[in-house]
């Protein structure tokens, strides 16, 4: 089993270094190990520097350009640019939205994808998980000429929407559905079994990240 305390160390460099990708794989590591030595102060700790290797992810993501829907024939910002922000819309399919976000991983890109089951025209879009559980929200479509191209973050074109704020936005509202499913009862390690497998689903929801600190937090003070 790797030394957690070793790990710590070097995640700790690279977020100082900003290496954030770097720091998350380490973390994500360092995670695994001390859950198997039921080690939940030290678990606890450990999603501290993961939330903020996240935090700083997203927001170099949130930076770039943002692509709200892919209708037929528009090719996702994240598959020609290194860092963004990508909405997938039918005809694109939730294994199109793994795939891209897998491509992200494997190649360092600082990329967010999120996937919505409706066309890029609906009035309504319902943003489903596609990784971990399920989890679905519906939130108001984007302005109509913010859709289907890459957009400067800040470029509302009129809207009074900016593509950064709908996408973060929606990334939200994703998250807090995942949270408010959350059932199993503090101060037991099924609360931490949901609470991770839905940050696996909305990785970069900040409250998640909180409650899972807080869920082992609860067990440490169960088993004092």
């Amino acid at each position: 089993m790797p030394n957690v305390e070793d790990l710590m160390h070097e995640a700790s460099a690279k977020l100082v270094d900003m290496d954030y990708l770097g720091c998350e794989a380490l973390c994500l590591e360092a995670l695994a190990a001390a859950r198997g030595a039921r080690d939940w102060s030290l678990y606890a700790r450990v999603v501290m520097p993961l939330q903020e290797a996240r935090r700083q992810r997203r927001m170099i993501a949130a930076d770039a350009a943002v692509q709200l829907g892919s209708a037929e024939g528009d090719e996702p910002a994240g598959e020609s640019v290194g860092a963004g922000c990508v909405v997938l819309t039918r005809p694109r399919s939730a294994d199109d939205a793994q795939a891209l976000l897998q491509t992200a991983r494997n190649t360092g890109e600082h990329l967010e994808v999120l996937w919505a089951d409706n066309d890029a025209d609906a009035a309504r879009w319902t943003l489903r998980s596609f990784e971990g559980p399920a989890v679905c929200c519906e939130v108001d479509a984007p302005p109509a000429t913010l859709r289907n191209r890459p957009r400067q973050p800040d470029d509302a074109l009129g809207t009074g929407v900016t593509p950064r704020h709908w996408f973060v936005s929606a990334s939200e509202a994703l998250g807090d559905a995942a949270l408010a499913a959350v059932d199993a009862p503090p101060g037991t390690e099924a609360r931490v079994d949901q609470l991770e497998a839905y940050i696996t689903a909305c990785g970069d929801h900040e409250l998640l990240h909180q409650a899972l600190a807080d869920a082992a937090g609860a067990l440490v003070k169960a088993r004092a």
